[in-house]
């Protein structure tokens, strides 16, 4: 009978390490797949019996909370061998299959055949010639060290076994010099902290870092802290009995992987060692369990265990908040906001915002940062996170280097800190800029900042501190004071509800209510701690979860005045998956955004994800951890104004990571750069993750294990053949490097998942397909192009472009075995395809989970189809879940079946380009939830479908680019205009017919028009406008359109008049009472321009005026120059291309608010107006008046021309 849960559970840090579950999983997997030994093999019944004994030993740890030291090493130890072991075990699996499928591909040949060469490609590379002779590959390993029966090595490799060393070289020989050796903290993680206040204080800013999973006593890591000085290298030796170790092992790489595998005698071998090895974990892990169930009391059959899906998901997942929606400091940010807008004539005005940590000080400077008039006012705005680690690029966004200083610890990074400063200086030089020292403190900080000389005047700097000893007497007549939320009207109150109720509604709980009330009474109005303690309260509405946590709370009432002890409940309160991910988020630096979908896959290849439903990815999984994360508030969502970074980066609060720091501190070590740590291999055994960005060669040879390799942005211009010996490797990112190729023993890790290569690496090695794992690959077109028999990249999530080639291995069969492809899929050269069966063989129709599609033929021929292009397109019926569509240059003539069926009815847009013989399309109409039609370069009848009721019930846009088109028995005029009911959009540009549509001015719900050498709606442009009061957007093109109707300019926001060559006059109804214009944006081009009293009526309120290709205009009228000088809103103004144009409006001065002003390619311009604004921020004057661009140049340029912060004159 299983023994029930404590109440209360004293939730240990990182144990028991995630190893343990995945490689239950994985074991699982294994023994259940086809390539296992047979059952009645020694090997297959130990194996059962190792998977059992994880099992039993994964449900009672869950038990208990804490195990003596000499068994918690014990247990750590069998875990990682066990992990290690089915790694192995798999990689074997994956390396047969390699084998196998190389031996179908030869045998596919016929006898004798020849598989492509690709070698022909690697005249496009640079660098260095792989050495393949000397290619190493990684011998069988045991992760428990002791006495193991092994093959024998040959000398020179038991030599290497013996010493194993991690070397990290200095690339001086390459032209860096010797400060470049050492790694930048922005682009380094560390999973750690030092373990005291004063090490972390006094932590080397610049460092490197090996990440792994668990140590069992990190203590007993460090045998030694010996300084060593080198000038060219970096040493890290490792010493140890290995007894058989990953990587001890090498082989010539001329010797055929089957040449190796096939040995009977060395597979007799391999397999004893294996039985071997699973005997003494099988022990160690029986001496755990039975200390487990005396401890416990439990006594179960294996039956009774829980699955590790159960343990790992047993608590209710909780939705994401959304962070920042409530904000209680709104009277404080409009105050700084009004005293940052002042204009001073000293150089730097400070404006500190203290207060205690959690009490919310960076999220008001992050709003005040964000707000628009911040924005609009400054010139430059910059934000540093001053935290103790000095980093020049993250600040200043310079890559140079800080000196290198031989002095005591405070003395240098004072040096690199006036370093920084100096480099800020030259950017922001003569700008009125903002700049925010976030979490500052040291009063040297805001000395060195405040000194920043040659600035533009009315310069501001933002702090946030916690005590107001870093701040000087400039910035204390300034300072705001942030004490927590004083709760008058429940303010607080109902903050927390809302983060703890999360979208239940607090009223259907009154018991909870009452709990809620005393726990809010704990927090001292700290918003970050009522947003995690919410979290931890919204995973399960009951009475004795609430209660709990209620009293833990008052157990730490003493200590409430500081938050850090809520934090660690909250953290306490974690699923253990979640204190995995959440530990190893400090590898980033603090206030550094992160790629969320980068952090997904390092989970991912560390084992802290597991999927739990066969419908979901483990991608999907991983993004479920991210938002139980964010749920809880341990990450938050950084204050973008680009909704493009605002779902791609996540953040984490400055205290958040500091408590990261803190639970991480056992399960990482740090490499500074004048501390050298001697340690034992067995110590590197544990380790998973290294991330090294410094500019350093690096040796493989002792990080064999590792699952997760981060060498982005580190210098590199060659990447070492020894990366084969890392056979465990998942995660390889080489970004930002100069790599022109990769070696071939790259595709020996047939383990990896995601791997990201330069940009500028336009070839992957020749035999890369082997990767048959891999889930990821962020590289080139060209290099993803140039892949052959992608088809064995079955794993692969994302392939966005297909090139088919008449070429072996580019065949457009490729795709049929790549059956997860998600998202967006365009297959090009269709032309190239070489037999039909080729594309049915590609089964578009089983991809399901493929969104986008992109069909692509090219509109040039070398030579005749092979295959006739309707035959093609009728073979490419994509999924029935197909969102988006697109077909490019297509020759056929008629419609494929599959797009007249009727199945594709999930379809949102279609998008039809330069088909010239496909002239009769199928009822689009009848599409539920078609948003966006788009036909380019066609002469099409679309078939209305005179069966349908409302047809087009869903469109929002219509795009006619280049086309003559009917809609053919559409009834508007029976329907009363039924059709067409919510298009928003219709953009028709050079379309010499247009027929079928209903009339302009009953297409109500129009939002946005553009028409532009379209006659057929050219001609129902003056009679519509006055109907079409939603129209917010206008952009026209009617040579014959003499009236304009001033009525619209009620409605619009955008208006674009080209071509109007005929406009005479801009007509106001008098008739009509109107007081306002809406419109903002006003642009001109080969039109006349406006004149009358719509100038002063209608035209006043424009904050973008663009003038282009008026060649009559040589000045401006008087009426004109007063309209000018009315435009007090105007911030942009364009005049380009006007040949004739003399002079500006003299009174430009008076648009205070313009800042953007740019004149090009008027060479009649002679002169340019005495005076500008003082809000001018960029001028831009180009291919104008030779003479008048020197004046500006010289010395004679006058003053207005200096105090402009962007200029570029030529």
């Amino acid at each position: 009978m299983a023994a029930s849960r404590p109440a209360v559970s004293l939730h240990h840090s990182l144990f028991p390490p995630p190893a343990l579950l995945s490689t239950i999983h994985r074991l699982a997997s294994y023994l259940s797949s086809c390539r296992t030994p047979p059952p009645s093999s020694d090997l297959h019944r130990n194996l059962s019996a190792l998977h059992a004994s994880l099992l039993r030993t994964a449900t009672l740890v869950d038990y208990v909370t804490r195990l003596p030291p000499s068994l918690t090493g014990k247990l750590v130890d069998a875990i990682f061998a066990a992990d290690d072991l089915v790694d192995q075990l798999e990689y074997e699996s994956l390396q047969k299959q390699v084998e196998e499928m190389e031996k179908a591909e030869a045998e596919k040949d016929g006898v004798g055949g020849k598989i492509v060469d690709l070698s022909v490609f690697r005249g496009f590379q640079t660098g260095e010639d792989d050495d393949t002779a000397n290619l190493k590959l990684a011998a069988p390993s045991s992760s428990i060290s002791g006495s193991l029966r092994r093959p024998a090595l040959n000398p020179s490799v038991e030599t290497e076994a013996k010493g194993a060393e991690l070397t990290l070289e200095s690339n001086t020989d390459r032209g860096l010099d010797v400060e470049s050796r050492v790694p930048d903290p922005s682009i380094c993680g560390c999973f750690c902290s030092s373990k005291t206040k004063k090490q972390r204080e006094t932590r080397s800013s610049r460092f490197l870092s090996c990440c792994f999973g668990f140590n069992k006593d990190s203590r007993s890591a460090v045998n030694g802290n010996h300084a060593a000085k080198k000038e060219d290298s970096i040493t890290v030796a490792a010493r140890t009995e290995i007894g058989g170790e990953i990587g001890s092992g090498t082989q010539k790489n001329d010797l055929s992987s089957s040449q190796v595998s096939n040995s009977e005698g060395q597979k007799n071998s391999l397999e004893e060692i294996n039985v071997d090895r699973i005997m003494k974990i099988v022990e160690s892990l029986d001496i755990v369990s039975a200390y487990l169930r005396e401890s416990t009391g439990i006594s179960f059959s294996t039956c009774d265990l829980e699955s590790p899906h159960e343990i790992l998901h047993k608590e209710k997942a909780a939705s994401s908040l959304s962070l920042g929606d409530l904000f209680f400091y709104n009277d404080e940010k409009e105050q700084l906001v009004k005293e940052l807008l002042k204009f001073n004539e000293d150089n730097v005005c400070i404006f500190p915002i203290l207060g205690p940590r959690g009490v919310g000080k960076t999220t008001l400077a992050h709003f005040v940062y964000q707000d628009e008039r911040i924005e609009e006012y400054f010139h430059s705005r910059v934000w540093i996170c001053a935290s103790d680690d000095l980093n020049s690029m993250r600040i200043t966004g310079v890559t140079a280097d800080p000196p290198s200083i031989s002095t005591p610890l405070a003395a240098r990074e004072l040096e690199k800190l006036k370093f920084m400063v100096r480099n800020l200086q030259d950017q922001l030089k003569e700008k009125r800029f903002l700049l925010v020292l976030d979490d500052v403190e040291s009063i040297e900080w805001v000395m060195q900042f405040a000194s920043l000389k040659d600035c533009g005047k009315g310069s501001k700097i933002i702090i946030t501190a916690r005590e107001e000893g870093v701040i000087d007497e400039r910035g204390k007549g300034n300072k705001i004071l942030l004490k927590g939320v004083i709760d008058e009207g429940n303010h607080f109150l109902s903050f927390f509800n809302w983060c703890a109720f999360n979208c239940e509604d607090p009223q259907n709980y009154s018991e909870l209510q009452v709990i809620s009330k005393r726990i809010s009474t704990l927090l001292n109005g700290n918003p970050l701690a009522a947003k995690a303690v919410g979290g931890v309260l919204q995973t399960e509405f009951t009475d004795a979860h609430w209660t709990r946590i209620l009293n833990e709370l008052l157990e730490l009432k003493d200590d409430l005045t500081d938050i850090m002890p809520v934090l660690m409940l909250c953290y306490n309160h974690l699923p253990p998956h979640l204190k995995w991910c959440f530990a190893y988020c400090s590898v980033f630096s603090k206030g550094y955004p992160f790629d969320a979908q980068n952090l997904i896959n390092m989970w991912i290849s560390l084992g802290f994800v597991e999927p739990t439903d066969s419908n979901k990815t483990v991608e999907d999984v991983g993004r479920e951890y991210l938002d139980g994360l964010l749920s809880r508030s341990f990450l938050e969502l950084p204050i973008y104004n680009r909704s493009y970074w605002r779902s791609r980066y996540y953040a984490m609060h400055n205290l958040m990571y500091d408590l990261s720091k803190s639970v991480g501190v056992k399960e990482c070590l740090v490499y500074e750069n004048e501390t050298i740590y001697q340690l034992y291999l067995d110590r590197w055994k544990y380790f998973r993750s290294f991330i090294c960005n410094s500019k350093h060669v690096i040796n493989f040879g002792v990080l064999s294990r590792i699952r997760v390799l981060d060498l982005s942005y580190s210098g590199m211009k060659q990447l070492s053949n020894s990366i084969g010996n890392c056979i465990h490797l998942r995660y390889l990112n080489l970004d930002g490097n100069n790599l022109y190729k990769l070696p071939e023993s790259l595709c020996k890790l047939y383990h990896l998942k995601f791997l990201a290569v330069p940009e500028n690496c336009h070839r992957l090695p020749e035999r890369f397909n082997n990767l048959i794992n891999l889930r990821h690959l962020n590289a080139s077109e060209e290099a993803i192009a140039w892949i052959a028999n992608k088809g064995r990249l079955a794993r692969l999530q994302e392939l966005k472009k297909f090139h088919v080639r008449l070429k072996k291995g580019y065949d457009i069969g490729q795709l049929k075995d790549l059956i997860e492809l998600k998202g967006e899929l365009c297959i090009q050269d269709l032309n190239d395809v070489g037999r039909k069966e080729e594309v049915i063989e590609a089964d578009l129709n089983g991809k399901t989970r493929i969104e986008k599609l992109q069909l692509k033929w090219r509109t040039w021929r070398k030579e005749g189809l092979r295959v006739d292009a309707q035959e093609v397109l009728e073979s490419l019926k994509p999924p029935p879940c197909l969102k988006h569509l697109e077909i490019h240059s297509f020759g056929g003539s008629q419609s494929p079946g599959w797009l007249e069926d009727q199945s594709l009815i999930f379809l949102q847009s279609i998008h039809l380009k330069n088909c010239n013989k496909w002239n009769q399309l199928p009822p689009f109409g009848h599409l539920p939830h078609l948003k966006v039609l788009k036909i380019e370069g066609m002469n099409v009848i679309v078939d209305g479908g005179t069966w349908m009721i409302d047809p087009y019930p869903s469109l929002r846009e219509l795009y006619l680019d280049n086309t003559s088109i009917m809609f053919e028995d559409i009834s508007w005029q029976e329907q009363r205009c039924k059709c067409f009911l919510k298009l928003k959009k219709l953009v028709a540009v050079k379309c010499k017919r247009v027929g079928g549509l209903p009339p302009l001015a009953l297409l109500s719900s129009l939002e946005e028009l553009e028409i532009k050498k379209s006659p057929d709606l050219e001609s129902q442009l003056s009679g519509c406008l006055k109907h079409l009061k939603s129209l917010t957007t206008l952009k026209m093109s009617a040579p014959n359109l003499t009236h304009f109707p001033c009525q619209v300019l009620q409605h619009l926001k955008y208006l674009e008049i080209d071509g109007c060559q005929s406009l005479v006059s801009w007509l106001i109804d008098n008739e009509e009472d109107v007081h306002h214009s809406s419109l903002v944006s006003l642009s001109i081009v080969n039109s006349p321009l406006p004149a009358g009293p719509v100038l002063v009526k209608f035209l006043t309120s424009i904050r973008e005026l663009r003038i282009d290709q008026c060649i009559k205009i040589s000045s401006f009228s008087k009426e004109q120059k007063e309209w000018f000088a009315s435009l007090i809103s105007l911030e942009k103004l364009s005049i380009s291309n006007c040949a004739q144009l003399r002079e500006l409006p003299p009174n430009l001065h008076q648009l205070l608010s313009l800042k953007q002003m740019i004149i090009q390619g008027c060479p009649n311009l002679d002169s340019l107006p005495s005076n500008l604004p003082e809000s001018l921020k960029v001028f831009e004057i180009l291919k104008c008046n030779s003479v008048l661009v020197s004046q500006l140049l010289g010395e004679e340029a006058p003053d207005w021309i200096k105090r402009i912060p962007f200029r570029y004159i030529a």
